[in-house]
């Protein structure tokens, strides 16, 4: 059973980022996939749940970046280093992959996953990363790497909403500007010291 999720989250995903999210079918997965829609709608209610559990278990292989974010010194390099995996994450997916997924958000789910102001209602790892986010910017501000006139859940959900428009810019315009780039100067400027 294990696999034949997979293989689905696997196929669909690849097919998204060739295809198009919004030209491909569940009947074109299941046909992929050499399965019934009965089996799709077994293992994921939706094509948009696919993405989304998709996105979800990006946040959750963060351990990837953990070797990396010990041997930092710095509370704000650490900052930076694991927002930096959630900005590779999304420019992974693809511009027309990302648009698609921030519209599905929007219409089925409040943006449950593009809102500063509802990460609570977030997939597990996704909450967990803004927990870690959110101890990492306390850290800077007592090591006197960023301002202590911050207000940390404040600064948090600026910089999310920085990533949000950056993000629904950069898919709109089909990836066509440094998405990386853009976002590090706005976190200098947030994260200031």
């Amino acid at each position: 059973m294990k696999n034949t999720r997979e293989t689905i989250l696997n196929t669909a995903i690849k097919l998204f980022k060739n295809e198009g999210y919004e030209q491909v079918s569940v009947n074109e997965i299941c046909r992929q996939c050499g399965i019934t829609k009965g089996t799709f709608y077994y293992h994921f209610k939706s094509k948009y749940d696919i993405v989304f559990y998709y996105y979800d278990q990006m946040f959750h292989d963060v351990s990837i970046i953990l070797p990396d974010i010990i041997t930092l010194k710095s509370a704000r390099e650490k900052l930076w280093k694991v927002y930096e995996y959630s900005i590779d994450i999304t420019i992974s997916l693809s511009p027309s992959l990302l648009r698609s997924l921030i519209i599905e958000d929007a219409l089925h789910n409040d943006l449950r996953y593009f809102s500063p102001y509802r990460t609570q209602n977030a997939g597990f790892f996704h909450r967990s990363y803004s927990h870690m986010i959110l101890d990492l910017i306390r850290q800077a501000q007592t090591d006197r790497e960023i301002s202590h006139n911050l207000d940390p859940e404040g600064a948090f959900k600026a910089y999310t909403a920085a990533i949000i428009g950056v993000a629904l810019d950069w898919s709109c315009c089909g990836g066509k500007y440094d998405e990386k780039e853009r976002l590090k100067e706005i976190f200098d400027t947030i994260f200031h010291r």
